[in-house]
């Protein structure tokens, strides 16, 4: 059996018994703080501004404040952020009305308490696991800076999480839940630090991750199969502007439910783009797995094909599998290694050359002892940014690329776009 075979059968296997244990329930940008020191996320909730300083992390600890993503820029301001109308915080009560001077305590409350379209504003701390129960008021959660969330399992429609940090202490919970509920976007925040569970478990339509890094989901026992990502049955799914790393099994895995009841129809309109995906581990410090981005079963038959993906300026480190035909839809402007599926549209990728305008280049995945000859900065240390005289530089698809890159900069920089999830800055 090969390698994508064997994988997709733990995963069925996997995911039915979770399923039958009860777990399957169903553009902005990041803000600069040293230019925009009142936004809420800069200012702690003593209201004295934070500085707008580079990142770090405590892999211990994990603690992690706002600062650069996979090597990226401090951040990228925002356009205007609507004024939180409720206030949440660890030192609040759920008895209190959730005014600034008298926060409540859980998102629960919060929810119930904001009305349609209102802000609620998380102020820096850290958080037990939180549940929206369900609803369908539009309400965004706007994290202060240092605001973070052991879990948070949503199920209402049209929530946004802005500037939240899900960190779940390496324990063996899953971090984001999102079960089922329509219209949901996560931005501008990480989700990591999990053993033995997912990072994140997606179901529903038209959920979208925006600029957010996924990270340190591990795993010790090699019965467990684990993700950053676990997308199940998610028509109109779109994650750009994110980055993966140390994530075990997969980056990111889409799946169908074929022991729901009643079954799910076929699942498409999936956009995928200006994602980093590093390589995934196993068991042990310093692995390598086979795969970063799995695209499994869409539908009630395996002959359903891909129907309306997008996968634009992606950086894959390692190999990209899948065993399904598509139909409208098109790989563009890529790095790495894929299968050319039948049915697909391939533009000017460079690594795999399925089209007549992709760019071979040998090895296309990296492994532990190769490198793959892109032409990246510092592979090693998960900079995936393209250094001089890069293979990648200038060569994507002249007409059909993202209108910025991983770090907000506008596309094109030179005389054409370039391939991947960064454009090339000297």
């Amino acid at each position: 059996m090969s390698r994508i075979c064997s994988i997709l059968v733990l995963t069925f296997v996997w995911s039915a018994g979770c399923e039958s244990s009860g777990t399957i329930v169903g553009d902005d940008e990041l803000v600069n703080c040293s230019r925009r020191p009142s936004h809420p996320r800069c200012v702690d909730s003593g209201g004295v501004p934070n500085d707008g300083g580079g990142g770090s992390r405590d892999r211990g600890s994990g603690a992690i404040d706002a600062g650069p993503i996979d090597g990226g820029a401090p951040g990228i301001d925002g356009g205007p952020v609507a004024t939180p109308s409720v206030f949440v915080s660890t030192t609040g009560s759920d008895s209190a009305p959730c005014t600034s001077d008298a926060p409540c305590l859980t998102f629960q409350r919060a929810y119930a308490v904001a009305g349609d379209g209102q802000t609620i504003l998380v102020r820096a701390g850290t958080y037990p696991r939180q549940e929206i129960a369900g609803g369908t008021k539009r309400v965004t959660y706007l994290g202060e800076r240092g605001a973070i969330v052991y879990q948070l399992d949503n199920s209402a429609n049209d929530v946004t999480f802005d500037g939240l940090e899900v960190d779940s202490r390496f324990d063996q919970v899953l971090g984001f839940h999102n079960a089922g509920a329509d219209g949901v976007t996560f931005r501008n925040g990480r989700i990591g630090n999990v053993t033995d569970e997912k990072g994140a478990l997606v179901s529903g339509s038209n959920f979208t991750f925006d600029n957010v890094e996924f990270h340190d989901v591990l795993v010790t026992d090699p019965l467990v199969h684990n993700e950053c990502i676990y997308a199940i049955v998610v028509p109109g799914f779109t994650i750009r502007r994110s980055s993966f790393r140390t994530c075990a099994t997969m980056d990111l895995f889409f799946t169908h439910g074929l022991w729901w009841d009643p079954v799910p129809p076929a699942y498409g309109n999936v956009t995928i783009e200006n994602n980093v995906f590093a390589h995934s581990t196993m068991v042990g410090a310093d692995t390598w797995h086979y795969y970063s981005l799995v695209m499994g079963q869409v539908g009630p038959s395996p002959d359903d094909p891909l129907d309306g993906w997008v996968v634009r300026n992606n950086t894959f480190e390692i190999g990209v599998a899948t065993d399904r035909t598509a139909v409208r839809s098109r790989w563009v402007g890529n790095i790495g290694g894929w299968d050319c599926l039948p049915g697909m549209t391939f533009s000017h990728n460079v690594g795999e050359a399925c089209g007549p305008t992709d760019r071979s280049v040998t090895p296309n995945t990296s492994s532990a002892t190769t490198t793959a000859p892109f032409g990246w900065r510092d592979p090693a240390h998960h900079d995936f940014h393209l250094a001089a005289g890069s293979v990648a530089i200038d060569a994507a698809d002249p007409t059909d690329f993202p209108a910025t890159d991983r770090d907000g900069r506008p596309r094109p920089v030179g005389a054409a776009s370039d391939c991947g999830a960064y454009e090339y800055a000297p």
